[in-house]
């Protein structure tokens, strides 16, 4: 082992260009800087000095005849892909202060059947270590460490009987499972976001009675006292399913990992102060909100939608940011009072909308539909003066010779023309 074997800046060990089978690190090394030793198929063991404290991803990837390394006491993170793919690494003793370890970390090592997991460990990532024997060992799939938190679940059953005394479920603990049934036993006092992730196939959630945190109603899972509503359970005979009035909040992955109902109706006693995240397209009817307002769950910021129907201000109208939804709740905030077409700032978005069709179409973000969509509900929303409608008018006529597709606006304006300001027939506009 020579000194050019290392690639040394200041206290970083860039790279190990040698070809040992034992390597000892340097003394004052402080750091492994990512890939330091990936791919490298001579190590067999690594000797890191105690001055290590950070260890770079994919540090020791792919080397695959890796057997032997030990970790530093002062080293907090085993982090992304450190060691996966070290084939015949069998076991690995972690430090005490050792406080996470990030995916992949020991993917596919599947020689690994030890690992000491200190007490005071607080993340392991779900696929921290996947396809290891050390994970397919533990008992009933259930992999539990630190202070009795539920960091991965590795069979594939469809009922799932959470343990006795786990105390928290980490973030993606069921990753891409599909149970069907899961009951949480009295123990568990906290649910992380995303722990059920990418689990479609849950049809209901049961609690133990005596748990204080959590319940379920109807098989959905909700806080104990019933007024956030946590994860939706995806029941089949569902067209539409209306939250119950007791709920206060809905967790915005409620229905994220599931396959949503139809329509979602969401009363006014929600406070929307997230959006909400689906698998797929919903109909969202806030109900009480002017006259049950509809819209697509498409649109990822709903929540700035809910706070301009409950507070309709030109504050809250500009946070809508998408023309599909701001343009419509403009239409219909000005159709309950058309005083807001001032107050509220309506005036401004619609000669925002007719200047960005007129001067930047090609820059548009909107797909020609939805713009073509957008005219079509501000002509039906008779909302037009006759200077407005005379820029629409006259973009369409000079748009039409290379985008066909606005053909379909002629009727519609030529018929709000004759409605607001007389006859105007079609040899006005076209060389027949």
């Amino acid at each position: 082992m020579k000194r050019q074997d290392f690639d040394i800046r200041g206290t970083t060990l860039v790279r190990y260009l040698g070809h040992d089978k034992t390597v000892i690190v340097p003394d004052g090394i402080t750091e492994l800087d990512t890939g330091a030793f990936r791919l490298n198929e001579h190590i067999v063991q690594v000797v890191l000095p105690d001055t290590v404290k950070f260890i770079g991803n994919r540090a020791f990837e792919e080397c695959k005849n890796l057997q032997s390394v030990n970790i530093p006491s002062k080293v907090t993170v085993i982090p992304h892909g450190t060691f996966s793919g070290c084939k015949k690494l069998k076991k690995i003793t972690l430090p005490e202060g050792l406080n996470e370890i990030w995916i992949h970390a020991f993917c596919g090592c599947e020689s690994l059947e030890t690992v000491n997991i200190p007490l005071n460990i607080t993340a392991i990532a779900s696929t921290a270590f996947s396809d290891t024997p050390f994970l397919e060992n533990q008992k009933d799939g259930f992999f539990i460490a630190g202070d009795d938190v539920l960091f991965a679940y590795s069979g594939n059953e469809k009922r799932i009987v959470i343990p006795h005394g786990v105390k928290k479920v980490f973030y993606s603990a069921f990753y891409e499972k599909e149970p069907e049934f899961i009951h949480i036993p009295e123990t568990v006092t906290e649910i992380t976001t995303s722990a059920f992730g990418d689990c479609h196939h849950i049809k209901e959630f049961s609690v133990d009675e005596n748990n204080p945190d959590y319940c379920s109603i109807d098989g959905c899972l909700y806080s104990k006292d019933g007024k956030t509503l946590l994860y939706y359970a995806n029941r089949e005979s569902d067209k539409s399913f209306r939250v119950p009035d007791f709920v206060e909040n809905i967790n915005d992955d409620a229905f994220r990992y599931t396959d949503p109902p139809e329509t979602i109706i969401i009363p006014k006693s929600v406070n929307m102060e997230y959006g909400l995240k689906l698998n797929s397209p919903s109909k969202i009817v806030f109900e009480g909100r002017l006259n049950d307002y509809t819209v697509s769950s498409e649109y990822p910021a709903l929540y700035c939608i809910v706070k301009c129907l409950d507070v309709p201000c030109r504050k809250n109208l500009e946070k809508i940011a998408d023309y599909r939804y701001s343009i419509p709740i403009a239409i219909t905030l000005f159709r309950e009072n058309p005083d807001n077409f001032e107050t509220l700032g309506i005036r401004r978005f619609l000669d925002s909308f007719i200047h960005k069709f007129r001067y930047e179409y090609h820059n548009f973000t909107l797909s020609s539909d939805s713009i073509i969509e957008i005219l079509l509900q501000i002509i039906n929303a008779e909302i037009l003066n006759e200077k407005r409608f005379n820029r629409i008018f006259e973009t369409v006529l000079e748009k039409m010779e290379t985008e066909n597709e606005l053909a379909v606006l002629i009727t519609p304006l030529l018929e709000y023309k004759n409605r607001h300001f007389g006859y105007g027939s079609p040899e006005e506009h076209f060389k027949l």
